[in-house]
């Protein structure tokens, strides 16, 4: 009963994982064949939508998404004075809630709590969506002290748009074909506790802002999202493939979690892990110099960690090879949950207004184990 392992909490028709046979489906498409054939935009658009878009209909979702980056200039001004200190996530939870109303499209609108339908959730969600980029760019810049991003509306595709929000330069081809295809693998996964607690909060009837921010409290965490980055702090602590049996060993042996590993459904590889490998293995080749020895490193960590731990079902997750392609592209690791973020909107928006749209509020029961009918006894009388 702890941690809800195998209990089903709602009927979804967005993503299905077969944790025994290592599958994930968007809509009925197999993920591998979206990671190879389609854009971000066209997964995105798959998702909250429920069908792949015609021409028409996708250029009228990017329009939208591009559209998005206009971010109004009193939350760029809060943006500038939040504490350098904070997590990229809780800069990011306040200036999402300051979009609140706010769709993208230079229309201030204000969401009624009391309409159960899906509508409004898309169209705000859609703004939330194109916005998130920039968002995380603006935070990126402002705390590296550069330029922050412009809206930058000739790179009409998403995946380049965010690669430059966050590095502050126009990404090659490849880099870009690469963080689409990111971008897709983390556009959405069933219900992890993110996209629980976005449905939870929706159910209540809150505004999509405000599910949203539910759910990027919850990524935060190092047991969901902040695991990218506990990869790579990892990896670069290891240093050189050398070291890696040592290091797998001796944490192993101490009964530590070794990070990038494992996951609560799937009993095999993780389909989304063994094709960001492939596309780590070309960029960080291709760059060459740190972005390389990470990537062997990574290598040599797989191969002692899979010694010991294949018999015990436990593989490489996604976030093992997504930490070492986001560092080949050149993203520092504060970011990367900030990334997860980026692409994991599209399946909060997804889900919550799928569940609204036959909205119940979701109140689980507790199994009460503690005694009943205790006597009260005056201060004096208590040990």
């Amino acid at each position: 009963m702890r941690g809800l392992d195998g209990v089903y909490v709602a009927e979804t028709r967005i993503s299905y994982v077969d944790g025994e046979k290592g599958r994930l489906w968007y809509r009925g498409y197999a993920v591998d064949e979206l990671a190879r054939k389609a854009t971000f935009e066209e997964v995105a658009y798959l998702l909250i939508h429920g069908k792949l878009p015609n021409r028409e209909e996708l250029e009228e979702f990017r329009s939208r998404l591009i559209a998005a980056r206009r971010i109004p200039e009193h939350v760029i001004e809060v943006a500038e004075k939040l504490p350098q200190n904070l997590h990229v996530l809780d800069k990011m939870r306040v200036l999402v809630t300051l979009l609140y109303g706010w769709y993208g499209d230079g229309k201030p609108r204000m969401l009624t709590s009391k309409q159960v339908d899906a509508k409004p959730v898309i169209e705000a969600g859609t703004g939330l969506v194109g916005a998130a980029p920039r968002l995380l760019g603006i935070i990126a810049a402002l705390e590296e002290g550069r330029e922050l991003p412009s809206e930058k509306f000739e790179l009409d595709s998403h995946a380049a748009y965010t690669l430059y929000a966050l590095t502050g330069r126009e990404p090659s081809l490849p880099e870009r074909d690469a963080f689409n295809t990111l971008l897709i693998l983390y556009a959405d996964h069933e219900l992890p506790a993110s996209t629980f607690a976005a449905m939870v909060a929706a159910s209540t009837l809150t505004d999509i802002y405000s599910a949203i921010d539910a759910a990027l409290a919850t990524l935060k965490g190092p047991l969901h999202g902040g695991a990218l980055e506990e990869v790579a702090k990892m990896l670069l602590e290891i240093g050189d493939p050398e070291n890696a049996e040592k290091y797998v060993e001796n944490v192993l042996s101490s009964g530590k979690r070794l990070m990038g590993f494992g996951h609560r459904v799937y009993k095999t590889y993780d389909p989304r892990s063994l094709i960001l490998k492939k596309v780590a293995s070309i960029i960080a080749n291709a760059v060459g110099g740190e972005a390389r020895r990470l990537y062997e490193t990574a290598v040599a960590v797989e191969n002692a960690a899979l010694k010991r731990l294949a018999r015990k079902n436990i593989y490489p997750n996604v976030d093992f090879w997504a930490s070492v392609l986001l560092y080949a592209l050149g993203i520092k690791p504060r970011y990367y949950t900030g990334v997860f973020a980026v692409a994991r909107i599209v399946g909060w928006v997804a889900h919550v207004a799928e569940y609204v749209a036959r909205n119940r509020l979701i109140r689980p029961r507790a199994l009460y184990t503690g005694p009943l009918n205790l006597p009260y006894l005056p201060l004096e009388a208590r040990q």
